[in-house]
């Protein structure tokens, strides 16, 4: 049986591999189109793994419909609410936030599932958010009047992504025969679903429209970030979700920042900064701790 938190750090990885090509292009181009593009690439790349893999199985209706609402929700809505926060907040003050979903996945856990929260873990998980905290407070930013505003976005983005997390488990444990593509398959189409409704009404631009701007090795970068963050890293996820504790997972989730420092420093050729060394101080010992 794999392990399932090494599972959660590869899917961290996998993402933060990816997550570079999204930021880069984040700031010329609609993050709404983005999110479509991601989906629309995703959502191919996964209906070939299953033309390969021969059989498949979509599961039940009530398990089709859980992982349909874990991708609009949490692949989608929860995105969009937290790409909307960093656009006000920036990265810091909403990783910040985003530390409490653990919070709230075992609220939900609680709540949906019956789950007892590990208070064992509950150190390594602290760490964890601490890792977040550190990284987030190296450049600090004034509160103006739409501060609060962002706040709400990335509450409702957390709560969303966590309520998404608890969708996914109970999806596996409808079916269990299910395994990670043939979950993700589905949730990459709900995730595509919802940036479609908005990309319709929203004044974004033509679905068209970047792609003829961009240069043959900016497409081939977005494919191959799209290839990390929304297939490998799903895939990973997904053994994950199934197999291990939601909010042990979640908590390992939140270490995506110090995992896209570290790249951006070796990218970067720059030299770790205190902030950074402490984070990742705070990550050993979490890790520790929970694995």
């Amino acid at each position: 049986m794999f392990n399932s938190n090494f599972m959660a750090l590869a899917s961290t990885f996998s993402f933060a591999l990816g997550a570079h090509a999204f930021f880069t292009f984040g700031r010329r181009i609609h993050y709404v189109w983005l999110g479509l593009f991601k989906s629309l690439i995703a959502l191919i790349i996964f209906l070939v793994l299953l033309v390969f893999k021969g059989n498949f199985n979509l599961g039940d209706q009530v398990s089709f419909l859980q992982f349909f609402f874990s991708g609009f929700l949490g692949l989608g809505l929860a995105d969009l609410f937290i790409l909307k926060a960093f656009l006000i907040l920036r990265p810091g003050r909403t990783l910040i936030i985003t530390g409490f979903q653990p919070l709230f996945v075992g609220i939900f856990s609680f709540i949906f599932m019956g789950h007892s929260f590990a208070w064992e873990k509950l150190y390594g998980i602290l760490c964890f958010i601490l890792c977040t905290v550190i990284l987030s407070q190296e450049k600090s930013h004034s509160i103006n009047k739409d501060t609060y505003k962002g706040i709400a976005y990335s509450f409702i983005g957390v709560i969303l992504n966590s309520f998404s997390c608890i969708l996914t488990r109970l999806a596996c444990d409808q079916s269990p025969a299910m395994d990670s593509i043939e979950g993700n398959t589905i949730r990459i189409f709900g995730a595509l679903v919802c940036f479609i409704l908005f990309f319709r009404f929203l004044e974004t631009p033509r679905l068209t429209g970047p792609l003829r701007l961009l240069k043959s090795k900016d497409k081939l970068y977005l494919l191959i970030g799209t290839l990390f963050a929304a297939v490998i890293s799903l895939i990973f996820y997904m053994i994950a979700i199934k197999n291990g504790d939601p909010t042990t997972i979640t908590a390992i989730g939140i270490t995506l920042p110090l995992f896209s420092y570290v790249l951006e420093i070796i990218s970067d050729k720059k030299r770790p900064s205190r902030a950074m060394v402490l984070s990742f101080f705070s990550f050993v010992v979490g890790a520790f701790l929970i694995l």
